[in-house]
């Protein structure tokens, strides 16, 4: 299709936790920031970064010089997910989630040993909002040192959203 660059895959778990795409998108999508986040905690400081890196891979057809290949140390323990909050049903929203602005420490605060688990609301559509069934209303973003703590994150995340609508 001539596609080239970042795109993003949607996921699905199964009951017995096998992961199933459900989609392609051949655009960025919110997603990449949490992988960047993620990748960064990885990355040398004199590599580039994923943006870099698809920039030089579209205008050069190359990767740039100070591109390292990134090798996960054994003690090296960092999950995330993501979860888009949408609803079923027609509700107006009573009440605002501040946007977290330290999301990206948060990454580097569970590599560095500061945190066990940590969770953010980002993208929040705000206060006295009409939401229709299928509308996106914010996203959860959950990190943590191992798998169980980022679903309970993500489940954390979910309730907090359900509570400021009428």
């Amino acid at each position: 299709m001539g596609y080239r660059g970042i795109f993003g895959c949607d996921y699905i778990f199964t009951a017995d936790n096998q992961p199933l795409c459900i989609e392609i998108n051949a655009r960025k999508q919110r997603t990449t920031l949490e992988f960047c986040y993620a990748l960064e905690q990885l990355l040398p400081q004199s590599s580039p970064s994923l943006p870099a890196l698809e920039l030089s891979a579209l205008l050069y057809d190359t990767f740039p010089e100070t591109m390292v290949e990134v090798v996960f140390p054994a003690e090296f323990s960092l999950h995330w997910g993501t979860y888009n909050f949408k609803l079923n049903n027609f509700r107006r929203t009573i009440g605002y989630i501040l946007h977290d602005l330290h999301e990206q420490q948060s990454f580097a605060r569970i590599v560095n040993g500061e945190l066990a688990k940590d969770y953010s609301i980002v993208d929040h559509i705000g206060s006295g909002v009409s939401v229709h069934p299928g509308t996106f209303l914010a996203r959860v973003v959950a990190t943590a040192r191992n798998a169980e703590d980022v679903q309970e994150g993500l489940e954390l995340g979910r309730k907090m959203l359900a509570l400021p609508l009428e």
